[in-house]
């Protein structure tokens, strides 16, 4: 550890992304998150950032669409995107 950093949390590497979303296709984005993952972890992140709904994509509106996307955490996306 560097001297000044005694007691305080080590540092880690952040990404965020900025990604557009296909609309109710968790597929797809899914593809493009893992890429997106691969890509910052071979630059060092260890945390990963995206949009807020990014797999289903935003679409709350006056339908019901975000209902009908919504998954549990733990869920079959959380458990896709963990995985190695």
């Amino acid at each position: 550890m560097r001297a000044g950093r005694v007691g305080m949390a080590p540092k880690i590497t952040v990404a965020s992304t900025s990604l557009q979303s296909v609309i109710g296709d968790i597929d797809a984005n899914m593809k493009k998150a893992k890429e997106v993952i691969a890509k910052a972890a071979d630059r060092g992140a260890e945390v990963i950032v995206f949009p807020e709904l990014y797999l289903p994509g935003y679409a709350c509106d006056e339908s019901d669409k975000c209902f009908e996307l919504s998954e549990p955490i733990p869920g079959p996306s959380s458990d896709a995107l963990g995985e190695p």
